[in-house]
């Protein structure tokens, strides 16, 4: 079977590093994607607005509040 499809997974902030393996393990072998990223879906929220940087809250499950600096997470 020849592999035509990307895959692009938004993921929960808490998604742990071992379920991820397990995802990209899925779709890779078993329905042979072409490519998989897994993204985590708080750094996808400002790209909405055409902004890299904000402040997300996540009212969800639980309420997770992130705060994204160029892209990227901000540590505590």
């Amino acid at each position: 079977m020849l592999a035509i499809f990307q895959v692009m997974l938004a993921t929960p902030h808490k998604f742990s590093t071992k379920l991820q393996e397990e995802v990209l393990n899925v779709l890779l072998t078993r329905l042979q994607v072409k490519a998989a990223n897994l993204i985590n879906q708080s750094l996808l929220t400002p790209y909405i607005y055409n902004a890299t940087s904000g402040i997300v809250v996540d009212i969800g499950e639980r309420i997770e509040i992130v705060a994204i600096t160029d892209g990227r997470f901000l540590k505590a």
